[in-house]
């Protein structure tokens, strides 16, 4: 076995490049089947121009064949020790050592870029066994975080839309403190100029006013630069983005939520962000919000018929959000944290 690098952006790569998503799609399909979540190339190509981010990708091969792909980056922006990991290996060839040569390559790309701390995770339905426990904890990985993973079929039903919406304006919201006083927006692709820079405060407070597990997370530092740029390269590549915003009554913009449709499959959406800022909760804004936005992805995106999110198993409010939209529990995903000496 031979462990070489990838350049996704290199013409010369184009076929290993396209052997290398594979594997991590295959990995994921025999995870989550139909549930998976799987990325053309094109996709990865994107996030591999960020001027935020650095990434490196890389290859075990059997002979001509790419049997095991790794993904290292690491912010330029937030939280300078740590480095995020992507590792699948084909489910053809699991248990042949493939995943420990990609980690340790991991581990010394991270040292190189002066990362100590490595963050991995892994993804299965809740009626399997997850392979990458014993594999993660066997190599000196803790668990960080768990999150239930949860999935919503949209229905076709101008009666469950009906009701979204009013869920949305505050209406049937049982504790709800003040549901007249914000002020909810939608748009579906490039939110409004306007909108970057209280989209960048919210984001930048996801890491710290969200529950983080065990994870060892410091405030990601966002401007509307970096928020523009980030969604632009969701469309870029012929993704669409459907956001929701709510504003207080001075006008400030306190809570969001974003979710961004596949193109494989394109009737699966996924959930970016939803947050409300801890000093306006206890007046049910995450769940207007998310309300919103479901009716904006029926009534605009109609090829979505799934929407995936994911939430921290103690992140209880959101979760009963989530149940009372109408979201059931479908899998685990799982963060494994380890520091290097």
């Amino acid at each position: 076995m031979e462990i070489v690098t990838v350049d996704l952006l290199d013409p010369a790569h184009h076929d290993l490049a396209q052997q290398w998503i594979g594997v991590h799609n295959a990995s994921q399909v025999a995870r989550l089947g139909d549930s998976a979540t799987t990325f053309p190339l094109d996709a990865v190509q994107a996030v591999y121009r960020s001027q935020d981010e650095l990434r490196q990708a890389f290859a075990a091969l059997d002979g001509p064949e790419c049997v095991g792909a790794l993904d290292v980056r690491w912010s330029l922006h937030d939280n300078p020790d740590q480095a995020l990991v992507w590792l699948s290996v084909h489910p053809d060839h699991t248990r042949r050592g493939v995943g420990t040569a990609l980690l340790a390559q991991a581990e010394r790309v991270a040292r190189a870029a002066g990362r100590h701390a490595l963050v991995a995770s892994s993804e299965t339905s809740y009626d399997a066994l997850d392979p990458a426990v014993p594999f993660a904890q066997s190599h000196g990985y803790t668990l960080a975080r768990s999150s239930a993973r949860s999935l919503l079929a949209v229905p076709d039903d101008r009666a469950w839309r009906e009701a979204m919406g009013e869920i949305a304006a505050g209406g049937g919201v049982a504790e709800c403190a003040d549901p007249g006083g914000y002020r909810l927006e939608s748009v579906v692709d490039r939110p409004p100029q306007g909108w970057w820079k209280g989209m960048a405060g919210i984001q930048s407070r996801l890491d710290t006013d969200a529950p983080a597990g065990e994870r060892d997370l410091e405030p990601e530092h966002w401007d509307a630069g970096r928020m523009e740029r980030d969604v632009t390269t969701l469309l870029d590549v012929g993704r669409r983005v459907a956001t929701t915003v709510a504003f207080d009554p001075t006008g400030a913009m306190v809570a969001l939520t974003l979710l961004v449709v596949q193109t494989t499959p394109p009737d699966l959406a996924l959930q970016r962000t939803t947050l409300v800022l801890r000093e306006h909760r206890g007046r049910r804004l995450g769940l207007r919000v998310k309300a919103a936005n479901l009716v904006l992805v029926a009534r605009d995106l109609p090829p979505v018929r799934r929407v995936c999110t994911w939430n921290a198993d103690d992140n209880t409010p959101m979760l009963a959000v989530n149940h009372a939209l109408g979201f059931v529990g479908d899998g685990v995903e799982c963060e494994w944290q380890r520091h290097l000496a």
